[in-house]
């Protein structure tokens, strides 16, 4: 109950005296001299009865003062002691009285109202409580039973017919041991009379009981022996049915054995760290037997002793799986109790086991694996090697390159430190042609006095060796050196020598350095002959260019021998018969006819001789360059009745003399062989200059040939003119193109380059 302010109370003793007072001034004829007394009597009763004791005591003070001063004679002022004051004293206790049972009325009613509400409380609390035991039977998911001393049920809840299929009128009436098993009923009875006899809650029991639809569930009970209880005299039974976790039960056993067996069966290495100490804590047996360590010396070993790698990474790696979250998935490497590694694909994860984190690993052993690919790698090298070198052999005659090559490959199939090849030299012995590899292990090779013996046996045997080299450095792996025979024709042309690790005398890397050796061998001897050829080739060209260069010079010697001798002397003979002519005419017609006959002979042999001299070495070649000569030929041609075009863009420049008698010959043999066999009617020349290049192009519209046909068939003189032209050209780094059909005419192609410094001394 809400209490009132504790001034309202006492204003209200205040009021209820002012109020007395107010009457007794207003109604004083009407009162009595005893009515004030009674008037604040009341007063008093009021204060005490709306606020307690302390308004009451209020209440009195005030209406003694006031009834002092007002009521009592002398009115206007206070009495003083003595038997005046006596009605005072009679009043003042008289409130004080009133005022304590008014209080002790008002406190018993207050505690009648406060027990009766308490009682009233107390009566819905047990109204709310049985209803929510009522609804807790109705509704609870397990079933509650009430049986008396022998068994018979007194009441089962609801949830009865969802556990057995059981309504709760079937039940009600009937014995507890009609729903137990036979073969556990004795069981039964035993437990119900133990609970019997002791008082109270027992401990809960497992038991089996029956359902309507004949099938057994496997249920908790929970008993509270309340027969001492005279309420109640029962015993009540909490049923829960435990059959649907009993089967996860089992389920999850079975799981877990099923689990146990794989982990324990797998061929991956499963096992599990405690995440603060990084100690193992559980391990498959595959782990044990991949470390070589078993279950007890493996407990006592961290992952920092497992796991080949620093400490710093390990932890980090840690942090990202807890922290993060992160699964790891990575490749390492596990050390094993022998000291030796082995490579694992690792799959790590964060799981909680025993109440604190820990790292569930799954390391898959991936050395195998690691081997057959490294064999793998190696085979895929060597066969790369072998390709490689075939294709070295097929687009390559450079010795350089082919030793540089095949060094580079040996180095890359086998891991090689060090490789020389060594090639006969024109006296017979043996000399490092190619080396590859550091100076120091060269150095040291190279001076061993094993490896000079070996190199010289493998020489003269033209068998493999394997040599093992003591290292110059205790710290240092030795070096195994390979010894293998370059054949070629069915000789030994020199050895190759390889130097590098243990692997390199496996019996697959040997085979794949006999192969090599063999192709390098056969390669090398290839490039040998080809540069014979090409020196061969080179003097050959040579000769070539000096007979032409002399056959020029002949011609020249030949033309001016003509020039100053024949020709002069013909010329002078001729003059001389028109002089003798002129001075003595002849007498008879014979005599004239004859001497005509006689300047007509000189002036032809004056004709020949100046065309002699001019098929073996034009003048205007030599006093004015290529374009005219070149026109001079074609005037010659057109003066014979042949439609000839002509154009020139040489520029100002000379040409080398060498293009230009190259070309005035290609140009000179190309219009003749016109002139006997094309049967044209017409003839196009032009002569070009353009981006360094001089072009010569004849083309004619006559009956054409097959440039391949001509070269086979026809006579020396033929075949020597056409290999001429492009060989005079090919001397000069140019090319001669020959393009004819039968029927479509024919066309002389000439091109010569011209290097930077005939350019330049050109434009001098």
């Amino acid at each position: 109950m809400k209490r009132s302010s504790p001034i309202l109370h006492y204003g209200v003793a205040v009021l209820a005296v002012a109020l007395v007072l107010v009457l007794r001034l207003v109604l004083a004829p009407l009162i009595t001299q005893q009515s004030p007394f009674l008037l604040l009597a009341g007063a008093v009763m009021i204060a005490a009865w709306f606020g307690g004791l302390g308004p009451g005591l209020l209440a009195t003070a005030l209406g003694t003062l006031v009834a002092d001063y007002f009521f009592l004679p002398p009115q206007g002022s206070f009495t003083g002691p003595g038997l005046h004051a006596l009605p005072l004293v009679l009043f003042a206790v008289q409130g004080l009285v009133i005022s304590s049972l008014t209080e002790a009325l008002r406190t018993a009613r207050g505690r009648a109202e406060a027990s009766a509400l308490e009682a009233e409380s107390h009566q819905e609390s047990l109204r709310r409580s049985e209803e929510r035991f009522r609804a807790l039977g109705q509704h609870s998911s397990d079933v509650i039973t009430v049986i008396d001393a022998d068994g018979t049920i007194r009441y089962v809840s609801p949830a009865v017919e969802r556990v057995a299929g059981y309504h709760p009128e079937d039940l009600v009436g009937k014995s507890v041991f009609d729903y137990v098993r036979p073969e556990n009923l004795e069981e039964g009875r035993n437990i119900f009379a133990e609970l019997l006899s002791q008082p109270g809650v027992h401990p809960p029991f497992e038991f089996k009981v029956a359902r309507k639809d004949g099938s057994w569930s496997h249920s908790e009970f929970l008993v509270n022996n309340l027969l001492d209880d005279p309420d109640v005299r029962a015993v009540v039974i909490n049923q829960r049915d435990m059959t649907e976790r009993k089967d996860a039960e089992h389920r999850l056993r079975e799981s877990e054995e099923l689990y146990r067996s794989v982990v324990e069966q797998a061929a991956e290495n499963i096992f599990l760290v405690d995440a603060e100490t990084r100690r193992v804590i559980r391990a498959n047996a595959t782990l044990h037997h991949s470390l070589g360590y078993g279950p007890e010396e493996l407990r006592q070993l961290t992952l920092y002793d497992i796991v080949a790698s620093d400490r710093e990474d390990i932890d980090r790696n840690i942090r990202q799986i807890l922290d993060v979250g992160r699964r790891f998935v990575g490749e390492r490497q596990y050390r094993r109790k022998d000291g030796s590694l082995i490579d694992v694909e690792v799959n790590a994860g964060a799981i909680s086991y025993g109440g604190r984190r820990a790292l569930c690993v799954v390391a898959h052993d991936v050395t195998g694996r690691k081997k057959a690919e490294e064999a793998l790698r190696r085979s895929l090298n060597a066969l790369l090697a072998l390709y490689e070198t075939g294709q070295i052999l097929s687009s390559s005659l450079e010795r350089k390159e082919i030793g540089a090559r095949l060094l580079e490959i040996m180095g890359r199939v086998s891991g090689s430190t060090a490789a020389v090849i060594n090639l006969r030299d024109d006296e017979g012995s043996l000399c490092a042609w190619r080396t590859a590899g550091p100076e120091s292990v060269l150095a040291s090779v190279r001076s061993n006095p094993e490896a000079g013996v070996a190199r010289r046996t493998v020489f003269e045997t033209e068998e493999h060796r394997l040599l093992e080299l003591s290292p110059s450095n205790p710290q240092t792996e030795p070096l195994v050196g390979v010894f293998l025979p370059l054949r070629a024709r069915d000789r030994a042309i020199g050895v190759l020598e390889v130097y590098g690790p243990e692997r390199v005398a496996e019996s697959e890397t040997l085979e794949t350095f006999a192969s090599l050796a063999n192709q390098a061998a056969s390669a090398l001897e290839n490039a040998r002959l080809y540069e014979d050829l090409a020196e061969r080739e080179r003097q050959l060209h040579e000769l070539v260019g000096r007979l032409l260069t002399a056959q020029e010079e002949e011609r020249r010697r030949v033309a001016y021998d003509v020039h100053d001798g024949l020709a002069q002397t013909a010329a002078a003979a001729h003059q001389l018969l028109q002089a003798f002519a002129r001075h003595h005419p002849p007498d008879s017609a014979r005599a004239r006819e004859e001497l005509e006959e006689a300047l007509e002979l000189a002036r032809l042999t004056v004709g020949e001789a100046r065309q002699v001299i001019f098929d073996l070495r034009p003048t205007a070649l030599d006093d004015f360059g290529l374009a005219a000569a070149v026109r001079l030929q074609a005037e010659a041609l057109r003066s014979e009745g042949w439609d000839v075009g002509f154009e020139a863009a040489l520029g100002d420049e000379r040409l080398p003399p060498q293009v230009e008698t190259t070309l005035f010959r290609v140009a000179q043999e190309a219009l003749t062989n016109v002139r006997k066999h094309a049967r044209a009617s017409r003839v196009n020349v032009s002569l070009e200059r353009l981006q360094g290049t001089v072009s010569l192009l004849i083309r004619d519209n006559g009956c054409g040939f097959r440039p391949d046909a001509v070269q086979r068939s026809n006579g020396p003189g033929e075949r020597v003119g056409l290999s001429g032209m492009c060989e005079r050209v090919s001397l000069l780094g140019g090319s001669c193109e020959i393009h004819s059909e039968p029927g479509a005419g024919a066309s002389v192609v000439a091109k010569i380059p011209l290097s930077r410094s005939e350019e330049d001394a050109d434009g001098r």
